[in-house]
């Protein structure tokens, strides 16, 4: 991987993705199609340059890989979801 970040579209896809362990569900959560967020967890993986979700019938597995980073991107984005929402909560009164 080079030094600059994976996008964050493809973040957001692979953890959706990661989470719900179905491409259908993180496409609803996402309001992108299903192919969509295959396609931009390829972009990722292409990126890392290794496999992170594989298909197991239905649904998914995630790779050793693809469990190694999940734990530290679940805060990640939690961290900036928190970070948005600071940003369009008035300020407390007095701050």
């Amino acid at each position: 991987m080079n030094q600059s970040l994976p996008s964050l579209n493809t973040l957001k896809a692979f953890e959706a993705a990661a989470r719900h362990l179905n491409y259908h569900a993180a496409a609803e959560e996402l309001t992108v199609t299903p192919a969509a967020v295959k396609q931009l967890v390829s972009r990722l993986e292409a990126a890392v340059g290794t496999p992170l979700l594989t298909r197991k019938g239905r649904g998914l597995i995630l790779t050793p890989a693809g469990m190694a980073g999940l734990d530290d991107l679940n805060q990640g984005m939690q961290h900036i979801r928190t970070s948005v929402e600071k940003c369009v909560t008035p300020a407390s009164a007095g701050s």
